[in-house]
């Protein structure tokens, strides 16, 4: 879930989970499986990728485990978003527009990662809600650690074609 909500997922990786479960279906402890899914929180989350590596994939219901195809409508949309983003969001990156800068860097990618954590707000709320505030709590915490390190100047400023010994 952790990659769905910080980059997106691909198809491909659907493909890679619904074949495990194709070649180990019948070995899973399912009320071991439902217990961590209950405990983590993510039961909906699993029902919504199954309904794509059943109904999208291929997998025969009976090797999903807890199959539930009342959230069709929400698979919809998070396999629309599956298939804009690409494997692991690269077809949605726009990294060749991001500033030189450091801090102007630092601004793109939390603009970046918040845009399309709103996307991901409207699918699975308390997630994206988690996600995003530690992508803020992270990205401050490696600015003040860069700001304060030794290597500052490599850090926090673009780079100089031309280096002055004066202050201005």
């Amino acid at each position: 879930m952790h990659h769905f909500i910080a980059d997106g997922v691909g198809l491909r990786q659907i493909c890679d989970w619904a074949m495990l479960l194709h070649t180990y279906h019948g070995q899973i402890n399912l009320d071991h499986l439902r217990g961590m899914l209950e405990k983590m929180g993510l039961m909906k989350q699993w029902k919504v990728f199954g309904n794509i590596a059943v109904d999208v994939v291929g997998l025969p219901k009976e090797e999903f485990p807890f199959y539930d195809s009342s959230y069709l409508k929400l698979t919809e949309k998070v396999y629309r978003l599956v298939m804009l983003e690409g494997n692991f969001g690269q077809a949605n990156l726009k990294d060749d527009n991001r500033p030189s800068g450091y801090l102007a860097g630092k601004l793109h990618s939390l603009i970046f990662r918040s845009r399309r954590n709103l996307r991901v707000l409207s699918l699975f709320p308390k997630d994206a809600l988690r996600h995003i505030h530690r992508v803020i709590a992270i990205g401050i915490k490696a600015v003040l650690k860069d700001a304060f390190s030794s290597q500052k100047n490599n850090y926090l400023y673009p780079p100089h074609k031309k280096r002055n010994n004066f202050i201005c």
